[in-house]
């Protein structure tokens, strides 16, 4: 388990997500904002569907939902992830990031 995991202790969209979805209105339930580098990916019809419904169900367009789901897994994949191999990804990411600014 990596020892920092810089995506822990953040904003909890996927508990906002399912506040909005089990209509607690009571509670917070702001999507993440959403902007920066757009990209394409492809998903089985499964998926789709089901983020679709989230959508509709939950008037969050399909970026606010992937972001909110994609939020979990990384925290869970750093969680996994080894010390060093952890370090390893984030530090190739930043030098990555600095490169593509200049």
């Amino acid at each position: 388990m990596a020892k920092t995991n810089p995506f822990a202790g953040g904003p909890d969209y996927v508990r906002v997500l399912s506040r909005t979805l089990e209509a607690k209105a009571q509670l917070w339930t702001q999507p993440p904002s959403t902007g920066g580098t757009q990209f394409s990916i492809r998903l089985r019809p499964g998926r789709l569907a089901i983020i679709n419904q989230i959508s509709d169900h939950t008037r969050w367009n399909r970026n606010q939902v992937i972001d909110a789901m994609l939020e979990v897994a990384l925290v869970q994949l750093f969680d996994a992830l080894s010390p060093k191999a952890g370090e390893a990804l984030l530090t190739a990411a930043a030098d990555k990031s600095r490169r593509e600014e200049r």
